[in-house]
């Protein structure tokens, strides 16, 4: 179990040893004299990049220069910073030694010097390193106060060296891998890109500055109308009229002779040289997104409504993005864990050895891994047989084992030939009172064996390689975020080893649960959402707050209330022509919208009279459905019959 937070703070906390005192802190030590701010050219890149790869006398400050003139560009400082949000908005987890959740543990990193020293990670892919200087002091709660990053330009990666200004000499400098700074630094080097991201955007950044300034200079070269006034006027005169013309310009109004034409033009014949630089300022964004992130759309990957998702090696439908993510966590789920853990337990933090740092989505993924761990094939075979050892079981797929299976005539399987019917045993007189609750997602199936044989418990998480669904995804999350109605957070149920944490995070409507994923392929899926004729989606209306206490659980589950006669008609359309096994006698579609403690759902459904409160119905218009074919593989499918951007 994990430790409570009073348990933690009974060991006893002393301030952090001072037998190595740090004399002058990095930060302070290293100094810029004075930042360079020159117009950024391609040689000069190019020199920098020599200068910092030099086997003799390397140096980093011209490279930095480069840098920091590289992310003024706004597309480059847009899509750094929406990388490093992705990570930095991710929820995470420490763990204990048996891979239990420690809440007091993991409450000890929040704060803003952990976001920061998650942030200085980041920055090492972008700059090439970040040598991150600990705070040395501890808050009366034992949290570091800060983190600051040494100024780039003074640090030799190459050397360990930190020079009092970028251009001293490194005799001067400080070694800060020495035992008296090393337990206070730590340097972080991309191992892929040693010099930076940036290194490769920066010739890039240089091109589309130069193609604005271009475009800038054409604008006013040739952007402007031109004045033309025709007269006879000599000397003194004509000077008059040209004055006149100027005065027009800066004042706008002018006096002329009644016999002059003044003509006003616009330059034509130019709209090549402005789609040049378009073109140039266009591809230059897309290299530059795709060096940074891994690809061209700025935030989400989206083209037009579609996901360009592709199949990975764990058959998971994942975006280039997706994948970015995940490498950017798992750096920093290293460094933390093999860099930060150690120095934080010699700092005489309440943590303990064996703690470990996870991102969730990094849990829940290998959660998954493990349950694919198990062919399919020795999956049904045990699940007929449980013929392996109940824990072994469990640890390889997540499935808890409670009772041994018998088959009628022995623990023999049936052949391929035999056509056996596998239905839920009842007690006698026990009554099926579940309500299909039109939101359950690869959660329970009651598993059964042939009439006559030993009975068989069944457990949660039981059919998840069996049982398919399809739901309607809620794809706009701010929409989803401003409906929701405030939620107490300790009355959210947060339990890791269930994979609940609170909130729902991908808000669905469940059209069709109980899915025979092993009769039916994704196609025959597709084919059969594709059926209903003349639909561009279904409209849903999402209506009153209410809850239901899910049986044999530690929560209960708060939801939206769903009315839809077109969900309704698609709900019979899909039972009718898929294979299923009806596991609630009644459907009853809604939205999850956070699984609370036992007890607490009743506060955010009722007022003090006992009423519900009232409730506008909010109206949805959902226009793609997603397969779930009980393995983990989620398929988008789009209810138009032609759609060139769907994607698996």
């Amino acid at each position: 179990m994990a430790k409570t937070k009073q348990q933690l703070q009974t060991r006893t906390h002393n301030p952090p040893p001072a037998t190595t005192p740090i004399t002058q802190s990095l930060t302070d030590f290293a100094s810029v004299f004075e930042y360079g701010r020159e117009r950024m050219t391609i040689t000069k890149w190019m020199q920098a990049w020599r200068i910092a790869e030099s086997p003799v006398a390397p140096r980093s400050y011209p490279l930095m220069e480069a840098y920091d003139m590289t992310l003024i560009d706004a597309e480059v400082i847009t899509a750094v910073n929406n990388r490093k949000n992705k990570v930095l908005g991710e929820p995470y987890l420490v763990l204990n030694s048996t891979g239990e959740y420690e809440e007091p543990a993991t409450k000890l990193l929040k704060g803003s010097w952990f976001d920061d020293f998650v942030g200085a990670v980041l920055d090492s892919e972008f700059f090439g390193s970040s040598l991150i200087e600990l705070g040395q002091e501890l808050t009366p709660d034992y949290t570091l106060k800060e983190v600051n990053i040494v100024e780039r330009r003074n640090v030799i990666p190459s050397r360990k060296l930190v020079l009092p200004y970028p251009f001293s000499s490194y005799s001067e400098g400080i070694d800060f891998t020495s035992e008296h700074y090393r337990r206070w630094y730590i340097f972080v080097q991309s191992k892929r890109f040693p010099l930076g991201l940036l290194l490769y955007a920066t010739p890039y950044a240089i091109l589309s500055r130069d193609a604005l300034v271009g475009h800038a200079d054409f604008n006013r070269d040739y952007g402007r109308p031109y004045k033309i006034i025709k007269t006879d006027k000599e000397g003194e005169e004509r000077q008059q009229v040209l004055d006149a013309l100027l005065n027009v310009e800066e004042e706008l109004n002018g006096v002329f002779d009644t016999d002059e034409d003044i003509e006003i033009s616009f330059p034509a014949g130019a709209s090549g040289t402005v789609d040049t630089y378009d073109r140039m300022d266009e591809k230059v964004s897309k290299k530059l997104l795709k060096i940074i992130q891994g690809h061209i759309k700025l935030s989400n990957d989206t083209d037009g409504g579609g996901l360009n998702t592709y199949i990975n090696k764990d058959s998971i439908a994942k975006t280039p993005s997706e994948e970015v993510r995940e490498y950017d966590m798992g750096r920093v789920e290293a460094v933390v864990n093999e860099e930060l853990f150690p120095r934080l337990l010699d700092f005489n933090y309440p943590f303990q050895r064996g703690h470990s740092f996870i991102f969730l989505d990094t849990y829940l993924r290998d959660l998954q891994r493990q349950k694919k761990r198990i062919s399919e094939k020795a999956l049904e075979l045990a699940l007929q047989h449980f013929e392996v050892e109940a824990s072994e079981f469990e640890e390889l797929t997540g499935i808890k084992v409670k009772k041994k299976a018998m088959l009628q005539g022995g623990t023999t399987a049936p052949n391929e030939n035999q056509n056996q019917s596998l239905t839920p045993k009842r007690n006698e007189g026990e009554q099926d009172t579940d309500t299909e609750t039109g939101n359950q997602v690869d959660t329970t199936q009651n598993l059964g064996i042939v009439e006559g044989t030993h009975s068989v418990e069944y457990t949660q998480n039981r059919d998840f390689f069996e049982y398919g669904a399809i739901t309607l995804p809620i794809q706009n999350k701010e929409l989803w975020a401003s409906i929701l109605p405030p939620i107490d957070p300790n009355d959210l149920y947060i339990s890791p080893q269930e994979s609940i944490y609170g909130y729902e995070d991908t808000p669905h409507i469940t059209a069709l649960y109980g899915i025979h994923a092993h009769q039916v392929n994704t196609d025959q899926v597709r084919k059969v959402i594709k059926e209903v004729k003349e639909r561009q989606g279904i409209t849903v209306w999402l209506g009153q707050v209410s809850f239901f206490d899910e049986k044999n659980a530690a929560y209960e589950v708060l939801k939206f209330e769903v009315v839809s006669p077109e969900l309704i008609q698609f709900y019979y359309h899909l039972k009718t022509n898929l294979p299923y096994t009806k596991t609630h006698p009644k459907y009853s579609p809604h939205a999850t919208i956070a699984y609370l403690k036992k007890g607490t759902g009743a506060k955010y459904v009722h007022t003090g009279k006992g009423r519900k409160r009232p409730r506008s119905l909010m109206k949805l218009l959902i226009n793609q459905a997603q397969y779930s074919d009980g393995k983990g593989n989620k398929t988008l499918i789009s209810f138009a019959t032609t759609d060139s951007k769907e994607k698996d």
